[in-house]
């Protein structure tokens, strides 16, 4: 844990002259962002099936041309991640930022249940039933939602889908039962990639124990997380009131992400943890936790009974990567805890149709966002890649 006494140290030392935490973009949302940078943005707003409201940034050209004539590109968050995960690194080292210049029409949905999709039809955030949610529900309304969504604004036949984490996990969900939504993929770039998450360590891995039902809503409550939990209450109440400064406790999750200082620009740090923990449900937690425990690619277990009712049956149905015929690009990294080499291979054992993979062995879970080397290693790649499926 040297690593958390390095960024801990760096921070108060950093902005004991507050001047220089007053970097604007650590105050902007994702399309002040956008147009801080000089990019045209625009927000769109998204209804779903189960009457969730998402709201969408979408960045339509790049700044040297006013036309995106490469195709359009869905770039999806992971967990307790936000549309500007891809727009906090500099501009010529953010995802979004990179593409759009390339000539791609990008578009960044945010997932219900983080600060930019918190609207329901008939529900509040206040209500359980407004949290009554996982990553299931993700694959299963949001990103159909938004993949239509996309195609209809912008009369495209197909587009490119780039996840992170569990924009990835969302993706081989949906994707290998949703044969007509997989259609409209011309191509799959999965950021460590996950589906069976059992070898997870660091900050989840430590709270194993809590695998039970009962445990877990003990400590995360029963609705969100991230934001109002019993867990966040303590961080909060502890651990930033012995380091009281605003960057420090905003970051719950930059710990059960795993940052690696060593391939961070420290000097963004600020602006990396004001925009780290977006939030989600405590139910989402609580499938992964499921997971972990029962070493399977499934759907939310709800309990023999729970499950009968649900899905007709006393197990949770599992997903089946290999009946997805999508074209994917796997890119995984050998110091990602969250994204395990051991639960890689599941994947690269059954996706039928991996048309390129490659490791970066000293990576962990963000640096596919946020790492200071990520565009002269993984984004050049990227672009290179998407020109040829174009």
């Amino acid at each position: 844990m040297a690593w958390i006494l390095i960024l801990v140290t760096f921070l108060i030392v950093y902005c004991a002259d507050k001047t220089r935490c007053d970097d604007p973009e650590v105050y902007l949302n994702a399309t002040g962002l956008i147009a801080y940078n000089g990019f045209p943005s625009e927000n769109h707003y998204v209804d779903t099936q189960d009457e969730f409201i998402l709201n969408m940034q979408r960045i339509p050209h790049g700044r040297f041309r006013k036309k995106a004539r490469e195709g359009v590109v869905v770039i999806q968050h992971g967990l307790t991640g936000a549309s500007d995960c891809f727009l906090i690194n500099m501009v010529n080292n953010s995802l979004g930022f990179i593409l759009a210049d390339a000539g791609y029409d990008v578009w960044l949905p945010n997932s219900r249940g983080n600060v930019y999709s918190m609207t329901h039809k008939k529900y509040n955030p206040s209500q359980e039933e407004f949290w009554g949610w996982s990553w299931q529900e993700m694959a299963e309304y949001d990103l159909p939602a938004v993949i239509h969504y996309v195609l209809n604004v912008t009369k495209a036949d197909t587009i490119y889908y780039i996840g992170h984490s569990q924009g990835t996990l969302m993706a081989n969900a949906q994707f290998s039962v949703d044969k007509d939504l997989a259609s409209k993929i011309k191509l799959f770039i999965s950021l460590a990639p996950i589906a069976k998450v059992t070898h997870i360590e660091g900050f989840l891995g430590f709270l194993k124990p809590l695998l039970t039902q009962k445990g877990a809503e003990l400590v995360l409550g029963k609705k969100s997380f991230d934001q109002n939990s019993t867990l966040t209450k303590w961080y909060a109440d502890v651990f930033c009131t012995l380091l009281p400064t605003e960057y420090i406790c905003n970051g719950l999750s930059s710990v059960i992400m795993g940052w690696d200082t060593r391939n961070l620009n420290m000097t963004r740090v600020p602006v990396y943890t004001s925009h780290s923990n977006e939030g989600s449900s405590a139910k989402d937690i609580i499938h992964f936790f499921q997971e972990m425990e029962a070493d399977k690619f499934q759907k939310y277990d709800y309990g023999a009974e729970g499950n009968l009712k649900h899905y007709n049956q006393t197990t949770p149905p599992q997903y089946d990567p290999r009946n997805m015929r999508v074209p994917v690009a796997m890119y995984y990294g050998g110091n990602d805890f969250l994204a395990d080499r051991t639960d890689v291979q599941y994947l690269l054992d059954n996706l039928p149709n991996i048309v390129h993979q490659k490791e970066f062995p000293n990576w962990d879970h963000v640096d596919f966002i946020i790492g200071k080397d990520a565009h002269q290693f993984l984004y050049t790649d990227i672009v290179k890649l998407l020109s040829k499926f174009s």
